[in-house]
């Protein structure tokens, strides 16, 4: 569902929650929404990661996992060998410099493929909270020094988490209250969506949703899997893109917001404490708009073949060509050797 600007102005004003009653993709939008410069930090049992926000933005991740380290997933990105990962992690500990530092210092890696690994290893820390389903957060003010030039863009990390790593359970209470309502585009958006960029099919989905539709008529336009279809929908809806039918205000009265680009998801690493639970894009059960009863005609049947006969008709008038009548053909046909 949308989320009212007052409920978003709500939740970035929280010093502490749980997940099960405001999920970490909510809390993400509310802080970049509001522009918050805070720490956030979420606890699940012995795993603890704190997340700090610039404007809104996420620019430094430190959890207590080992294998979200910089080392350990240059180890697993094969970007490093493991001796000499375990030779440069000493003289870093000895030295108290940033492995990374060491890493330019000798070689290894240059300034561009250090900061886009390091890119990368934040979003891969950060995508790992969307599966997460129970824990706390605390929120604090405290201002606090992080030297890190790394940003990540808000509206694609909500993209590219709630279509791959969030899970199902949450997708479907989402949009539970959609189901079976006209859906069409909103034309005032939380963020911008030119910062979104789309696959050409899900930019296709976009397009469809210019003409209020279900979420079945929507899946099947597209040719979607229905459970990919309800991610987008989820997504696109959580950002402000989409809403019922009934509740978008006159196009007339609000200026339109620039669409998202197109664009292929960038593929991102697996968190290894998610790659268990990562839920496919898809799901098994059969959609509700097709029936097992209503198989597709097949392509000797009578209304196929009329249909083939009704293409080739037309394309020869607009040819200039002649056509025989059907009748004629198939008595040619039979009387060929």
């Amino acid at each position: 569902m949308r989320l009212s600007a007052e409920h978003l102005a709500e939740v970035s004003a929280l010093t502490e929650g749980q997940l099960e009653q405001v999920p970490f993709p909510v809390l993400l939008l509310a802080l970049a929404v509001h522009r918050r410069t805070v720490v956030v930090e979420f606890g699940r049992r012995k795993v603890t990661k704190t997340v700090f926000f610039e404007d809104g933005v996420p620019v430094d991740c430190r959890s207590n996992l080992v294998h979200e380290t910089l080392g350990r997933f240059l180890v697993s990105a094969k970007a490093l060998p493991e001796d000499a990962f375990n030779q440069y992690l000493s003289e870093s500990l000895s030295r108290s410099v940033p492995l990374g530092e060491v890493l330019r210092e000798k070689g290894v890696l240059g300034d561009y493929e250090l900061f886009r690994y390091l890119q990368q290893n934040l979003a891969h820390k950060l995508l790992d909270l969307f599966t997460w389903k129970d824990g706390a957060f605390r929120a604090h003010a405290d201002p606090v020094a992080v030297t890190s030039p790394l940003k990540v863009k808000v509206p694609q990390l909500l993209l590219t988490g709630l279509l791959r790593f969030a899970p199902q359970a949450e997708i479907d209470f989402a949009v539970a209250p959609l189901i079976g309502r006209p859906l069409g585009l909103h034309p005032q958006p939380h963020v911008p969506l030119s910062e979104l960029r789309l696959s050409e099919a899900h930019m296709h989905a976009f397009q469809l949703l210019a003409s209020p539709r279900s979420l079945g008529d929507l899946a099947q336009a597209t040719s979607l899997p229905f459970g990919e279809v309800t991610r987008l929908v989820h997504a696109l809806s959580l950002l402000g893109a989409v809403a019922p039918a009934d509740e978008i205000p006159a196009a007339s009265q609000v200026p339109q917001p620039a669409a998202p680009k197109t664009a292929t998801l960038p593929t991102a690493a697996v968190p290894a404490s998610a790659a268990s639970r990562r839920v496919p894009p898809g799901r098994s059960w059969r959609p509700a708009w097709r029936s097992s009863s209503q198989p597709s005609p097949s392509r000797s049947s009578p209304m196929a073949c009329a249909s083939r006969r009704r293409t080739v008709k037309a394309k020869a008038t607009r040819r200039g060509k002649p056509t025989r009548p059907a009748s004629q053909a198939l008595t040619r046909r039979r009387a060929a050797p």
